[in-house]
């Protein structure tokens, strides 16, 4: 008895699903791409996958040769606090990150600059790279005034930039002389920043004798920590004498310098 139209077709239908099932089948095995596949949980222990795109991950163990990732959020307000752990090869933790900050056991921390200077290695602070600084010093022996008013040792003056606020130690040193005539003179020295503001406060130098031609030299130096904008700043040295015209103030620009080191913020 054969089949009516009705059941033909019925089973021309199962015939096709079962060689479509079946041809999907040989596709898995032979490592071609499937379009949908449907996994029971726990029923994979091991498997190969090219590329995955998921939404969430949920896994007790992930390993990976290589990880190429985006944004990392470690802890939400649903877990808590999330902590990341760096092992060596004997299962050791030698990096911890968590809320609380960076530890590092048995290893060191070397932070670079945008020129790839260690500004920080395993032996701390690296000052060559950290701190910059700068001095200048006058040359062309000695020059005098009989001013009583501040005036500039010519060539003992330095300039420099800050692209940030910053602290800045400031530093000067000024030989300078008194030289007799009829009565004792003064000499009086300052580091001027910024043609304002006296770094140290004035210094004085000995007083020459009160007969012409004696004189007497002193050095003094001056130093003071400041913080300073951005922009460019000027440090120079100035001097004057107490009591002109009677006598003359000396200055020995061989011997006084000006400079900064600029520590940080």
């Amino acid at each position: 008895m054969g089949l009516n139209t009705l059941e033909k077709l019925q089973l021309d239908r199962q015939i096709a699903r079962i060689t479509e099932d079946l041809r999907r089948v040989e596709r898995l095995l032979q490592g071609q791409p499937i379009d949908t596949v449907r996994i029971a949980d726990l029923a994979v222990t091991s498997a190969k996958i090219e590329s995955l795109v998921a939404g969430k991950v949920d896994a007790d163990t992930l390993s990976a040769i290589v990880a190429l990732l985006g944004d990392v959020t470690v802890g939400n307000a649903l877990n808590g606090d999330g902590t990341i752990l760096v092992k060596n090869g004997s299962g050791i933790t030698v990096v911890t990150i968590n809320k609380d900050g960076i530890l590092v056991e048995g290893g060191v921390i070397e932070v670079r600059n945008q020129d790839e200077n260690a500004i920080l290695d395993e032996f701390g602070l690296n000052s060559v790279n950290t701190f910059t600084g700068g001095s200048t010093i006058g040359s062309g022996g000695t020059i005098n005034t009989s001013s009583t008013t501040y005036v500039d040792i010519t060539g003992v003056t330095i300039t420099f930039e800050l692209d940030r606020t910053q602290k800045v130690l400031l530093f000067a040193q000024i030989q300078a002389g008194a030289i007799g005539g009829g009565s004792p003179n003064y000499a009086w020295g300052r580091a001027l920043l910024d043609g304002s503001d006296t770094i140290g406060g004035e210094v004085i130098h000995g007083a020459g004798a009160p007969w012409s031609g004696s004189v007497t030299y002193t050095a003094s130096a001056m130093q003071e920590i400041v913080e300073l904008g951005i922009g460019s700043h000027t440090l120079k040295l100035q001097y004057k004498v107490s009591n002109a015209p009677v006598g003359n103030a000396y200055a020995d620009k061989d011997s006084s310098v000006v400079g900064y080191v600029i520590l940080g913020n």
